[in-house]
């Protein structure tokens, strides 16, 4: 397994960064008035993280911010006062990963770091920093929309892992599929409704987190390289894409019809689009499914410096924007459509879901705002009449974090 590559693949799991030029500024979350209200703000004493976007790897617990120190040795635990409440031992000293994701409830801190190239350490706390377990395995884990399981993140470079899932609280294996030769490359996604939509050498399956259940499966053209596909769903779950880059034949040559294939299910495994757009060289790559809306309304397509908005029930494109420079979407939640972290300079680019359901895509605010926790936490959406989302806004001051929570009404930004 080469380093390089595979810090890379890490570093877009972890992060999607983005810029914009063309948006109406808007210099912080406070100046919204009384459409943002702020929950807690908390100082942690840490210095910056090297080559991590936001300076920090961090994950809300229920009654705190679990931060992990700049050499990974060590997770400090602050209350949302600001004291410290618990630390724990974290990475060995010469990891060159190291992760921090709580679950949902805020009751468990996952925490992933690599032994070596091939073998990742997973570790899971209780919110007052008790061990409860930890093993090895050959790729890190990502926490389960729900909160409830942990699931292998795809290992494509040295193909030794299977889709793994395990039980959160226990560590315990609960199912897992292997791949069929020799396509060992595969992809997958959950959803909050806790089924998991899986690819491998052209079949779509959708199984269930609980007890690994076939639900459906779907033949779909494919490309053998690994770099040319993937997979989304909706958090809702109820919305499924797969995505792929045709550029190659069956001798390994490459094709005189380059192109690039979208198909669209619902959770019941009926087909709502079937995309085919020619790739032409210097103009376009057909387009890239970059994400899901949380219910399934929209799907985001890139291509090039284009990205798009499409109502999948219409087929038609609602919006586009067309910039350099574009690259993943940072996250997805429940009236937010897309929203892009930029770091250097600190800004945030807000593309939302007003309540008459159209598109709003005039926010930029001027400060690095942190969704990563916000796409799947239902206790992080308030209902009363409107739905509230809540940003994380990371500030660096004099080598120290501050993180302040909002909760913002996004059906009255105008």
């Amino acid at each position: 397994m080469k380093s390089i590559y595979f810090v890379a693949i890490l570093a877009m799991l972890l992060f999607s960064m983005n810029s914009d030029s063309c948006a109406q500024k808007i210099s912080t979350l406070e100046s919204l008035g009384n459409q943002v209200e702020k929950l807690w703000e908390v100082t942690i004493p840490i210095a910056p993280t090297p080559n991590v976007p936001s300076g920090l790897i961090y994950a809300v617990l229920k009654n705190g911010i679990a931060a992990l120190s700049p050499d990974g040795q060590t997770i400090y635990c602050y209350d949302f006062n600001g004291q410290l409440k618990w630390q724990a031992p974290g990475t060995q000293s010469n990891s060159f990963y190291g992760s921090l994701q709580s679950s949902v409830d805020g009751e468990y801190l996952y925490l992933s770091y690599a032994i070596n190239e091939d073998v990742f350490t997973s570790a899971v706390y209780n919110a007052e920093g008790q061990l409860l377990w930890t093993s090895d395995y050959d790729s890190p884990f990502s926490i389960s929309p729900s909160g409830k399981y942990l699931i292998a993140l795809y290992d494509a470079l040295d193909q030794s892992m299977s889709l793994t899932v395990l039980d959160l609280a226990t560590g315990k294996m609960l199912w897992k599929v292997d791949r069929v030769p020799p396509h060992f490359y595969w992809q997958a996604a959950a959803g909050q409704n806790d089924k998991i939509i899986y690819y491998n050498g052209g079949k779509l399956k959708l199984f269930q987190l609980e007890d690994g259940k076939l639900l459906w499966e779907k033949s779909v053209e494919f490309e053998s390289r690994a770099d040319l596909s993937n997979v989304h769903i909706s958090n809702m779950g109820n919305v499924i894409s797969f995505n792929c880059f045709l550029t190659i034949d069956n001798y390994n040559r490459l094709r005189s019809d380059p192109k690039s294939i979208m198909y669209i299910f619902d959770e019941d495994s009926e087909l709502l689009w079937h995309r085919v757009k020619t790739i032409t060289p210097q103009k376009s790559n057909g387009g890239r499914v970059e994400g899901i809306s949380h219910g399934g309304e929209y799907i985001a397509i890139s291509d090039g410096a284009r990205f798009s908005f499409y109502d999948i029930k219409t087929q038609k494109e609602l919006w586009m924007i067309i910039e350099n420079g574009l690259n993943l979407i940072a996250k997805f939640t429940k009236n937010i459509l897309a929203f892009y972290p930029r770091i250097s300079p600190a800004s945030t680019k807000l593309i939302t879901l007003k309540e008459n359901g159209n598109i709003d895509n005039n926010h930029t605010l001027a400060e690095f705002i942190d969704f990563r926790y916000e796409q799947q936490a239902n206790l992080l959406f308030k209902t009363d009449g409107l739905s509230n989302a809540m940003p994380i806004v990371v500030k660096k001051t004099n080598g120290q974090f501050v993180l302040e929570k909002f909760s913002v009404k996004l059906e009255t930004i105008r």
